[in-house]
């Protein structure tokens, strides 16, 4: 969940998932399923009860953050429109790339999308067989340490 500058004067909220998979199918099994990209996609899509408790969710940390007025101006403009939003979903793969990861549940999406609102879907490809690694090569935070 996050906000989306809009047209280089407003900001609308956005929402997203992120799948990874090393599966050496195109598109890999976790596009489909109850918990699949395609099913939550669908939900952020076309669910106002969804994307409402992301919103409440969002509103019960806004307070005293210094996102808290962008969330207002979004959270206003999600309220005079619940379609007016951003998706993004982001399929991460260790494997080489191709275009039928996303392309096929791209248009399928875009099919039935309301006016106002965008989905992107983007696949982003690491080198072969590092998602598996991905742990022990991203730094902790530390805990401000």
């Amino acid at each position: 969940m996050g906000f989306q500058t809009h047209a280089a004067t407003s900001v609308r909220l956005s929402f997203g998932e992120v799948k990874t998979s090393n599966q050496n199918e195109y598109p890999p099994s976790l596009m489909y399923g109850r918990h699949g990209l395609k099913q939550q996609l669908e939900e952020l899509r076309d669910s106002p009860a969804v994307k409402d408790a992301l919103v409440k969710y969002l509103g019960l940390h806004a307070s005293g953050r210094p996102w808290a007025g962008r969330f207002r101006e979004a959270a206003a403009r999600y309220i005079h429109d619940r379609s007016d939003v951003a998706i993004f979903g982001v399929l991460v793969r260790d494997v080489e790339p191709n275009a039928l990861d996303c392309s096929g549940r791209a248009n399928r999406l875009a099919q039935q999308c309301p006016p106002l609102s965008v989905i992107e879907l983007l696949a982003l490809y690491l080198p072969a067989d590092s998602i598996s690694t991905l742990p022990q090569r991203v730094p902790s935070s530390g805990g401000g340490q």
